[in-house]
Parts: C-alpha cells; sequence; structure tokens
C-alpha cells in the first residue's frame, strides 16, 4: 500500500509540475483572466508541495 501511495505522488508531482510549466503568462489579458490564472496556479503549487512533503514521509515510513 506505502508503495502505491508512493508512485502516486510521485505521478501527481510530475503531472502538477507539468501543468504549472504550461501555464502561459501575458500582459494582455485582463483583471479577471488573471487572477483566474494566478488561481489555478496557487492550486497546482499547493499539489506541488503537498506531493514534495508526502514523498519523503513515504519513503520514511
Amino acid at each position: 500500500m506505502n508503495y502505491l501511495l508512493l508512485i502516486a505522488a510521485i505521478f501527481v508531482l510530475l503531472f502538477a509540475l507539468r501543468k504549472i510549466s504550461l501555464i502561459k503568462y501575458s500582459k494582455r489579458h485582463t483583471a479577471i483572466k488573471e487572477a483566474k490564472q494566478n488561481v489555478v496556479s496557487l492550486l497546482w503549487g499547493v499539489l506541488v508541495v503537498s506531493a514534495i512533503n508526502f514523498i519523503p514521509y513515504q519513503v520514511w515510513v
């Protein structure tokens, strides 16, 4: 079970990092579109931080 959680966390980390890297930032968007991009970036960032914290825990246990 721990191995499955570890593998799932690694895949979530890789997927979230890929999604963050694909977000395009430009200066021609409205404030609402910029806010939406920031919220999406923040949510993907929360997943990245969670996976970075969870992976060492799974390795330790």
